[in-house]
């Protein structure tokens, strides 16, 4: 029996992709496993950020924290943390911390936190938690849990720890994207057996 793959785990992993000469193959894999994310999530195509286009924009990757002001179309694969000021229309894969002071329309994969201080239509996927003061038309994936200020219309997946400005948000439970996660189910479905 194989092991497991865990798609969230495998994006995060793209993160170390080695600099490919022509960045068109590290840009199809991007693709290929984000098509694979929407399935996973059963997203309605009205809440997907379009891909199709991804393979024409730039691709930036590094092996170090760096920090971006305005950027658009592109896709960055960072082992490290990434602070971008201005991010809209990009698709952002770390390893560490993801921090957007204002984004739209972004895809934001983060093997940690993801901080987020306004958005508009965004795909945050984390294996840590969330921070997040203003969502409009946002998607989080969450299982570190979430912190949000100001929620509209706003779904919510594997995200059971949520502090919110009083309003409910909705749950989405699905298979997990990290292994991790995994494992703590499994941690807890044993120490709830034992408790009965």
């Amino acid at each position: 029996m194989g092991c497991a793959s865990y798609t969230g785990d495998t994006l995060v992993s793209y993160s170390s992709l080695p600099v490919e000469p022509n960045s068109h193959k590290n840009l199809l894999k991007v693709e290929e496993r984000l098509l694979n994310l929407y399935d996973e999530l059963k997203l309605p195509e009205e809440r997907r950020v379009p891909i199709s286009l991804v393979h024409t924009y730039e691709l930036i990757q590094e092996n170090k924290s760096i920090n971006f002001a305005h950027e658009k179309k592109k896709v960055f694969l960072i082992n490290g943390d990434i602070h971008v000021a201005h991010c809209h229309n990009s698709i952002v894969i770390a390893s560490g911390n993801i921090d957007v002071s204002h984004g739209s329309n972004n895809i934001l994969i983060s093997g940690k936190n993801v901080e987020v201080s306004h958005d508009r239509g965004s795909i945050v996927i984390t294996n840590g938690s969330v921070d997040i003061s203003f969502a409009n038309n946002t998607t989080i994936y969450s299982p570190g849990g979430l912190e949000i200020s100001h929620p509209s219309n706003v779904i919510l997946y594997n995200t059971e720890n949520r502090k919110t400005s009083g309003r409910h948000l909705n749950n989405i439970i699905i298979d997990p994207l990290f292994k991790k996660e995994s494992i703590f189910n499994k941690l807890k479905k044993l120490r709830s057996s034992q408790t009965v």
